[in-house]
Order: C-alpha cells, then structure tokens, then sequence
C-alpha cells in the first residue's frame, strides 16, 4: 500500500522524467506536423500549471484570482524566456544594491540585452510550476510553489531535471499586484533576495 509521501515522491519523478523528455524530444524524432489552427506553443503554455490543491489564508476571492493571474503571467514569461516582461512585473528596486542587480540582469552594464535566460549562469528551463499555499500578511502576499526545472550541464553534456521550491512575495502597488521577491526556500546568500529565484 502506498503512502501519502510515497505517492507524492512517485507523482514528481514522474513529472519530472516527463519534463525531461519533453526537452529531449526534439532530438529523437522528426517533428511532426500541426493539426491545423493548432500553436504548439499556446499547448505547452496550457500544460504549464499543475492544478493541484493548494492553502488560501486571509486572501479573498477575488484577490486570489488577481494573485493566480500574477502568478500565471510570471511563468508563462518565464518559460517563454522573455526577460524584458519578466524583469517589469517586479517592484522598483529600493536601494543600490537591488539596482546593481536589476541592471545586471537586464545587461546594462555591458550592452542593451537583457542577460536572463542568455548567459550560463541561467541554464535552467521551467517544465511546470504549482501553487501550494497563498497567504496574506502584513500587508504581503506570499505564494509559495514548487517549479519543475531543467538544466543542460555543458561538463556532462547532460540534462538533468529538479524540483525547486520557491517563494513569490507580492504587494498591491496603485490598484495591482507587483513581485517584490522571488526566492528558493534555501536561497543563494550571493545573489539578492529580490531576484534570488531566477537563479
């Protein structure tokens, strides 16, 4: 008899091997043709939410649905690899150092383009992502999720695929919600918190 944990563990590998093989397909088998008036892009989008029962806590009903919306843009952009829109859902930076950061990650230290999702130090590829728990305090909105990823590892010239837990902190700013953090449950202490899970 499975447990609760065992099927949980089951549920994600599986997921994962799927998300695995969804990135090494291409290079299996030739590409099929689309059904007409089909994207096989707006399919993948669909397929990007894990529906799956989640916490709600001091939020309600219709900032949930602006929350979820929040949520929704940020990882379809994120896996859609459009940084310029990713970078514009966060609040302004704060101080100097949230500043550094955010003009590292758009590349204005070097040339116009944006270095997320184009350097190495951002090799990972959003498969799929779930809500786990939304909750409202002080004012804050944290929604905490579980994204599945994977990486090309250039010294193994291998995929690998993991699951990362994340924290998206969010404040309503002039009648809409902004990201004022994203950050791993055990966050790098070298990067800024603000930014810490595009990492």
């Amino acid at each position: 008899m499975f447990t609760k944990n065992k099927l949980v563990i089951l549920l994600v590998s599986i997921l994962a091997l799927a998300g695995v093989l969804a990135v090494i397909k291409p290079y299996l088998a030739p590409s099929s043709q689309n059904p007409p008036n089909t994207s096989p892009e707006s399919s993948k989008v669909a397929q990007l939410e894990l529906k799956y029962p989640y916490d709600v806590k001091n939020v309600t009903d219709k900032e949930k649905e602006e929350i979820i919306q929040l949520v929704k843009t940020f990882e379809t952009l994120q896996y859609e690899r459009r940084a310029k829109k990713v970078l514009d859902l966060f609040t302004p930076p704060v101080n100097n150092d949230e500043k550094g950061w955010l003009d590292h990650l758009e590349g204005k230290d070097i040339n116009s383009k944006p270095r997320l999702y184009i350097t190495a130090g951002f090799p990972s590829y959003l498969n799929w992502y779930m809500v786990r728990r939304i909750e409202k305090q002080d004012g804050a909105i944290q929604v905490t999720l579980k994204e599945l990823r994977t990486f090309y590892d250039n010294s193994t010239a291998d995929y690998d695929a993991r699951v990362e837990n994340l924290t998206l902190v969010m404040r309503n700013v002039n009648g809409s919600y902004k990201i004022e953090k994203y950050y791993h449950e055990k966050p790098l202490p070298t990067v800024n918190i603000k930014y810490e899970g595009l990492y």
